[in-house]
């Protein structure tokens, strides 16, 4: 069993990589009103954790195989890392419940979500209108940024027990993505950019999420690189 296992109160006191992602991706839609406090449009929460699960998933098909070791520095608490196992092994078997209705990754998130609150019929064919149903509600900055973290570590779930579903849905995504859709999403303030960004082949992002994670590591968690940093 891998030393990360083992609880500590230094380790516990260490951030965590999911919340620091997420703090980062949500604090992107944030707003700060004069003489009030910093809220996120629900829309741009929605599309920030969206963002946040495909790159969760990214990790997870990469360190699904040392899950772990990978879990500790991700999000789960040192020494209860089992307990983190069992969060992703449950809420993987949720969000497969999504699978035949989607055509994309943010399409299979947005109708778990949808589905989480309470919508067991929701599909792709209406995960638009839902959105800019809920574009104009505010959270608070704090709830939104746990919303986001949650939504990676979801993520990881996905990739790390389904990386071919992954594989197959990541590359549709970016082929099925409308230009409308995106358009109004925009305009509610789901998304922070005019137009799609150009698709970048998984194995490219692999790689990118890689180097963060690991440099996040050697700052955090230097004891997890001999497993976690890839082999030259």
């Amino acid at each position: 069993m891998s030393d990360t296992t083992q609880p500590s109160a230094e380790l516990d006191s260490r951030p965590k990589y999911a919340e620091a992602f997420a703090a980062h991706a949500i604090g992107q839609f944030a707003r700060k009103p004069f003489l009030r406090k910093e809220f996120v449009p629900a829309g741009g929460m929605l599309a920030a954790s969206a963002f946040l699960f495909e790159e969760g998933a990214i990790l997870g098909t990469v360190y699904r195989d040392v899950l772990e070791t990978f879990i500790v520095p991700f999000f789960a608490e040192a020494g209860h890392w089992h307990a983190g196992e069992q969060y992703l092994v449950t809420e993987s078997a949720r969000v497969e419940t999504a699978f035949k209705d989607a055509t994309g990754v943010g399409d299979l998130f947005l109708i778990s979500e949808m589905r989480r609150e309470g919508q067991p019929e929701a599909t792709g064919v209406h995960w638009s209108s839902w959105l800019a149903a809920v574009a104009e509600q505010k959270m608070e900055l704090a709830y939104a940024r746990t919303r986001g973290e949650i939504a990676a570590v979801v993520g990881v779930s996905y990739g790390a027990y389904y990386s071919s579903h992954f594989a197959d849905l990541y590359e549709a995504s970016y082929s099925n993505i409308d230009a409308d859709d995106w358009k109004r999403a925009y305009q509610d303030d789901a998304v922070n950019q005019p137009e799609p960004a150009p698709f970048v082949p998984l194995k490219e992002r692999q790689q990118v999420a890689i180097s963060e994670f690991v440099e996040f590591c050697e700052m955090y968690y230097a004891e997890t690189l001999p497993e976690l940093r890839p082999s030259p």
